[in-house]
């Protein structure tokens, strides 16, 4: 099935991106930023903000910002979150390391999910069948105005 998702269509059709804040958070708070000013402006709603980042990245103060504000200001239909969940730290992994095994607790989908988040929770996200989560995302329901974050796990 063709998304018309070549790599060259979307340097065309997207802003640069200009904010990097590696491992602390600070670049994807500062993408909510980004999509409330769009809103704010009322630019066209095909202008979307599009964050990648890790899932120890999702730890920092910074993380928590973004969950409450984006919500709070319903950037849902322009801001796309991509969050690589693949249990990978700079000192260790994230579950089974930072997070000892025994605390079965930590699901990052569910942390999201009680922000008030749309998630879309990937499985074994290897392969580019998976476009078709890129397409759900945007045909969501204009109405459903709460973010979304897809969340791949390898």
């Amino acid at each position: 099935m063709e998304y018309g998702l070549s790599w060259d269509t979307l340097k065309v059709r997207t802003c640069p991106n200009d904010v990097n804040g590696g491992p602390s958070g600070i670049g994807i708070a500062t993408a909510a930023g980004k999509a409330m000013f769009w809103d704010f402006i009322g630019a066209p709603s095909s202008l979307k903000v599009i964050a990648l980042e890790g899932e120890f990245a999702m730890t920092e103060g910074h993380a928590q910002e973004l969950k409450t504000a984006a919500v709070a200001q319903q950037v849902g239909k322009r801001l796309r979150i991509f969050l690589s969940n693949n249990n990978a730290g700079i000192d260790d992994s994230l579950i089974g390391g930072v997070v000892k095994s025994e605390f079965k607790g930590y699901d990052i989908a569910q942390q999201w999910i009680s922000y008030g988040w749309n998630v879309l929770d990937i499985q074994n996200g290897k392969t580019s069948r998976h476009l078709r989560w890129l397409k759900l995302m945007e045909d969501w329901p204009e109405d459903d105005r709460r973010p979304m974050v897809l969340s791949v796990t390898r």
